[in-house]
């Protein structure tokens, strides 16, 4: 009978000690981000001077500002435009934090980009997407040069990885 009365009063002594709360839960949905590089970074044309050696060439709001005195620097030379939308009033960072883009001549000869991201020629920066959420910002970069490059075209392109990569989150 002892045995039957310790079990009985532990039940109850254990129910004693229960409550209940109600929990709440929230979800904010939002518009989802887009991007798109309106235009592409061109370098124009350069002549280079192999007895210069190693050189490096920036391309930054639309001009090259950095062409070595022996370098011929020339023809149509862009920095990118990149739009990005979103929701209003949203901050957004931006990024092109360890990315590049491989030129190739199409005869195996490549050159490597380094992209910079707006005036502030940084990897990545913050934005607000303001009342219209939308931000028009450039996308300029450097190219380091031996001076032994041969002469051709070189392009980048967005198949098999060889274009630079720009990330936007909220």
């Amino acid at each position: 009978m002892k045995k039957i009365l310790f079990l009985v009063g532990f039940m109850l002594s254990t129910n004693a000690f229960a409550a209940t709360g109600a929990g709440e839960a929230q979800a904010e949905l939002t518009t989802p981000l887009s991007i798109s590089i309106d235009r592409e970074v061109s370098f124009g044309t350069i002549a280079i001077d192999p007895s210069a050696g190693p050189q490096t060439i920036e391309v930054y709001v639309s001009q090259i500002t950095s062409c070595p005195p022996s370098y011929v620097c020339s023809g149509s030379v862009n920095q990118s435009i990149a739009t990005v939308s979103g929701a209003p009033h949203q901050l957004v960072s931006a990024s092109v934090e360890g990315s590049t883009a491989i030129l190739d001549d199409g005869s195996g000869n490549q050159l490597i980009f380094d992209p910079f991201l707006g005036s502030g020629k940084t990897e990545s920066f913050n934005y607000d997407l303001g009342a219209s959420g939308s931000f028009i910002w450039s996308i300029g970069g450097t190219i380091d040069f031996t001076g032994n490059e041969t002469a051709g075209i070189y392009r980048s392109t967005n198949t098999g990885g060889s274009g630079y990569q720009v990330t936007v989150n909220y």
